[in-house]
């Protein structure tokens, strides 16, 4: 699929959680998820891959508005993010929580810097799916692909770790959060989840 089915797939799930405010995007690069913010929010993606803008596609400038526009930017880590304790209403994290060498500390980091009523949005594809459970078809194609790692690196897997449903509520939970509400990303048939947490009175 190309960027404008990109943009369409994901407008969904900023219909159903409106940020507003102060949005912190960790792991957010280029700053996407703007496309899909009211222009009043204040918008700052923090993100370890410094060089990410001298990077983007053409076709992926043409399809979104917001690449056209200034982007405030920090190159940082998730789990020591270089910002103000108490600072934001938002913190977005989107198919990034895989990718982080300790995900508990990420998230002590995100308590740290959200406001005393503010809100974390985490997105990422979920192991077994809704239910949790793996099919037949899933287990091989992981095998298949673990075979082929072992010879070619584009099939290696850049993810630390492969939660379950129950396994990222329970990081949450873990870490102070309770989850207020979830959705499921339509397009990937019970897959793909974002909850939307708050921190736990």
């Amino acid at each position: 699929a190309g960027y404008k089915d990109e943009i369409e797939y994901d407008r969904v799930i900023y219909e159903h959680f409106r940020l507003s405010g102060n949005v912190l995007d960790v792991g957010g690069g280029v700053g996407t998820i703007r496309e899909f913010l009211d222009s009043a929010v204040n918008y700052m993606s923090v993100d370890p891959h410094i060089g990410c803008f001298r990077e983007i596609p053409q076709a992926k400038i043409d399809a979104y508005s917001c690449l056209k526009e200034g982007c405030n930017f920090i190159s940082g880590m998730a789990e020591f993010l270089p910002i103000t304790s108490t600072s934001f209403d938002w913190v977005h994290m989107r198919s990034m929580l895989d990718h982080v060498q300790v995900p508990d500390l990420a998230l002590i980091e995100v308590r740290r810097v959200l406001k005393e009523d503010g809100r974390l949005l985490v997105g990422m594809l979920v192991e077994g799916g809704r239910s949790g459970r793996r099919t037949f078809g899933e287990k091989v194609k992981e095998f298949v692909r673990a075979l082929l790692a072992l010879f070619l690196k584009r099939f290696r897997d850049h993810h630390v770790w492969h939660p379950t449903y129950s396994g990222l509520v329970k990081l949450l939970s873990d870490n102070g959060f309770e989850v207020v509400r979830e959705f499921w990303q339509p397009k990937w048939h019970d897959k793909v989840v974002y909850i939307e947490a708050r921190v736990r009175g």
